[in-house]
């Protein structure tokens, strides 16, 4: 990379940096934030007016990861407060007795979708261990949680060759994006696990990679496909298989990330 070409990157991160700091998170601290019934608003209009919508648990994760991660980036804002709060909500709303999460959760009437989504058990899985890293002295109670979230998709949703199923009963086609993001979930527990629980979270996620390596990558073009028939394999033939052009970057940072 030339000097010039180096200094536009870093020009765009400050910007970036700049917006999110001093733009984003403060507007999602204040106006994004529900004080009265827990979690955040899932929509916020041009006029900064929050919008009552059913609450997605995949939101309200991810919510924890981005201000458990600007307070590591050095963001000067109450991140911890945020992470509690978006926490609480997670725990105590998003949660299905059985210790799967639900989709989602209406404050106004109570209602909660409740059948099995694996993206969303990814993302409160990585949510829950972002929490675990920003507050420490929840980090065991956080990690008994995650073990319990676990356990149950392990129970009911293990898939017979490898990964998770879709839905019980099975159907298909399987999908290789949400195996990503639960890798990634994996890996990030591995690292802030307690020693006697970390050989679990490490054996799924490198179950995850092999399954990468060996079905969702094309022997032929070294694309990452998507569809899957029930004994992983491919759905469609290769023209016909939609490809994500991002994904084959983010599986290979975390192969690699795996293999380190």
């Amino acid at each position: 990379m030339t000097q010039s070409a180096f200094c536009m990157a870093q020009s765009e991160y400050l910007k970036l940096k700049e917006w999110l700091f001093d733009s984003a998170l403060p507007m999602w601290n204040t106006i994004g934030r529900d004080n009265e019934n827990g979690g955040f608003f899932e929509k916020i209009t041009e006029t900064m007016d929050s919008i009552e919508l059913p609450r997605r648990t995949r939101v309200v994760s991810r919510q924890i990861y981005s201000f458990a991660a600007a307070q590591e980036m050095g963001w000067h804002g109450d991140g911890t407060s945020a992470v509690q709060h978006a926490l609480d909500f997670l725990k105590q709303q998003c949660f299905n007795p059985d210790n799967t999460v639900t989709t989602t959760f209406d404050i106004v009437n109570g209602d909660r979708k409740t059948e099995f989504n694996l993206y969303d058990h990814a993302f409160a899985l990585f949510g829950l261990c972002s929490a675990a890293k920003i507050l420490p002295l929840q980090k065991n109670e956080i990690e008994r949680k995650a073990l319990a979230c676990l356990d149950a998709m392990v129970e009911n949703w293990k898939h017979p060759i490898a990964g998770f199923e879709e839905a019980v009963p099975s159907i298909v086609p399987l999908r290789s994006n949400p195996h990503m993001h639960l890798m990634e979930a994996f890996l990030a527990w591995t690292e802030q696990s307690a020693p006697e629980h970390q050989h679990r979270w490490l054996a799924h996620a490198n179950e995850i990679g092999e399954l990468c390596l060996s079905k969702f990558v094309s022997p032929e073009t070294g694309a990452v496909r998507e569809y899957y028939l029930h004994d992983w394999s491919v759905k469609f033939d290769e023209q016909a298989s939609p490809v994500e052009t991002g994904q084959p970057l983010e599986w290979a940072w975390l192969v690699g990330r795996a293999a380190l």
